[in-house]
């Protein structure tokens, strides 16, 4: 199940900013970037994904860890909600 929420932060990424790129006021001296970052402490793995992508618009804030949300309507959401701890 990990492989999967690391794979759906991914392809969010790319999808922010294929978005971001596509958008009329697109900087032609955008280039994308995602930066993933893991450290053990106390035996518990964290990690940290980050992109330069459109970002997520503040009314979608709210409905981020809803059950089955997504602004993708041709996919299956992964279900990442139930990794909020």
């Amino acid at each position: 199940m990990e492989k999967n929420i690391l794979l759906n932060l991914l392809d969010n990424s790319h999808d922010a900013q294929v978005s971001r790129k596509e958008d009329k006021n697109y900087n032609r001296n955008y280039h994308p970037e995602t930066l993933i970052k893991a450290h053990v402490r106390d035996n518990i793995w964290h990690i940290e994904v980050a992109d330069n992508g459109i970002g997520i618009p503040p009314e979608r804030l709210e409905r981020l860890f809803l059950p089955f949300s997504s602004t993708k309507a041709s996919r299956i959401s992964q279900k990442l909600w139930c990794y909020k701890f």
